[in-house]
């Protein structure tokens, strides 16, 4: 069994991740995060509460640990949180990342999950990776950062291996989210006999399926090339108007829909999709649909 730590393991694609491991038959999972998870998988796991911004206590774990593999989730995830606290998101997502990979040896395989948001705005779409990287958000920026901290663990032998994630989502996942809060936006207005409000209908995104997204992580740690960066995304988009005519089928009646002038944004980029082909040439495909993705998201309540 390879030893693996999983970072960020409360949240909602770690939660993910480590049932998938434990499903598969893992059973050397050590966890970190602030919070712990869920009651069943914190008894199968073992988990230790640490702030990934205190070095002294995040390098005894890992000395404790000498994981073989780690996959670094843990972040400030939501955008808007982080424009509204960008010391914190610093912290966690710069110096948290820092002070992980410094406690690594040499070999040590590492998933270092980034974003699409460090892409220059603007990018034509399909996005490769290649691209001009430029975010002007803080949590695009401090995304970043990360990545040139994995950088510098590369060279002094931590096999870092960058999987820059589009869209996701899935059961458990927040209304802090698209999906996960337009079908709470939905649900509401057909109990109160309302239409929906909802912010700006045009822009096409790429959407995976949480699972998809671990898949390719799993992919990568195994047998990603270390420094390189992969984008994790369908290469397919999905308008949010499509999303939300989806949404009202799967509800089966018929709601009005208003645009809401305080949630739409009119700087939203009309499309954000990525070019997944070097992705795709390790293997790996998506299995779960749009479909049948925003299936499991309007029935998870």
């Amino acid at each position: 069994m390879v030893r693996t730590l999983v970072s960020g393991a409360s949240g909602f694609v770690g939660r993910a991740l480590l049932a998938r491991l434990l499903d598969a038959g893992e059973t050397e999972l050590f966890g970190l995060s602030r919070t712990p998870p869920e009651d069943a998988l914190l008894q199968r796991i073992d988990w230790r509460g640490i702030d990934l911004r205190d070095a002294d206590a995040v390098r005894r774990r890992v000395d404790e640990v000498r994981p073989e593999r780690v996959f670094h989730l843990a972040a400030r995830a939501h955008p808007m949180d982080c424009e509204r606290h960008p010391t914190e998101a610093f912290a966690v997502q710069v110096g948290g990342t820092g002070n992980l990979l410094a406690g690594l040896e040499p070999g040590t395989r590492v998933l270092l999950a980034s974003t699409a948001q460090v892409y220059a705005r603007g990018t034509p779409s399909p996005i490769p990776e290649n691209a001009p990287v430029g975010p002007t958000r803080v949590y695009g920026l401090s995304k970043l950062a990360a990545e040139g901290l994995a950088g510098a663990a590369s060279e002094r032998g931590v096999e870092v291996v960058i999987a820059r994630a589009f869209n996701h989502s899935g059961r458990g996942q927040s209304e802090d989210y698209v999906l996960p809060a337009l079908a709470a936006s939905l649900r509401r207005a057909i109990e109160a006999a309302e239409p929906v409000r909802t912010g700006n209908l045009f822009p096409r995104r790429d959407f995976l399926h949480v699972s998809d997204v671990l898949s390719a992580y799993e992919h990568l740690v195994s047998e990603g090339e270390a420094g390189t960066v992969y984008n994790v995304c369908r290469g397919e988009g999905t308008s949010i108007a499509e999303v939300l005519e989806e949404l009202v089928r799967l509800a089966g009646v018929e709601v009005e829909t208003e645009i809401d002038p305080g949630r739409a944004r009119p700087d939203d980029p009309p499309e954000i999709v990525g070019d997944p082909t070097r992705l795709r040439s390790l293997g790996w495909s998506p299995q779960v649909g749009v479909a049948a993705l925003l299936s499991e998201v309007w029935n998870a309540h």
